[in-house]
């Protein structure tokens, strides 16, 4: 179930190779398989990489989420979804805004008019590159070192740890 990434040194869980077993795993279950993790000692970082869609998995992730790295793109409806998401959908479980930190992605093609009014607090902002039109996503990946510097940037700041990353899903 665990693989390593050899290159970036990066252990991680594949999704399952039936994906409605993704969709019926419970809020208990995402919680149980997160604290065993943690449980381990063996990662300073726990990454979970989410999909844009709000339901019990991942109400449950962000919920448990000691820090959240919330993707943006440079669009309106980006950032109209994610506004929507915060003041309606999120209350539920009462998430701790505080610990949500914007990240807008494929920055430099410019903002749309009235991105300021939404006041989101964007604290890193990954540039768009114009060569990965042409690359698959793993060539992506293994070609731009900017990406993960930010990254582990952004964790630095926001915690005293510095080591390994354990990333679920993808």
């Amino acid at each position: 179930m665990k693989s390593r990434d050899a290159l970036s040194n990066i252990d991680y869980f594949s999704l399952p190779a039936n994906p409605e077993e993704m969709e019926i795993a419970t809020k208990e279950q995402i919680e149980s398989f997160v604290e065993a993790i943690r449980q381990t000692q063996d990662y300073d970082y726990i990454i979970i990489d989410l999909d844009s869609t709000l339901h019990e998995r991942n109400s449950s992730a962000l919920d448990i989420s000691d820090e959240i790295f919330w993707l943006l793109s440079a669009d309106e409806t980006s950032f109209e979804r994610t506004k929507n998401m915060l003041s309606n959908d999120l209350h539920h479980i009462n998430l701790d805004q505080s610990k949500i930190h914007f990240v807008l992605n494929k920055a430099g093609q410019g903002h749309f008019d009235g991105f300021s009014a939404y006041n989101l607090s964007i604290e890193e902002q990954v540039a768009f590159q114009e060569a990965w039109l042409l690359l698959s996503e793993e060539e992506k990946f293994r070609s731009d070192t900017m990406i993960g510097a930010k990254l582990a940037s952004l964790l630095k700041s926001h915690s005293s740890l510095e080591a390994g990353v354990a990333q679920i899903g993808s």
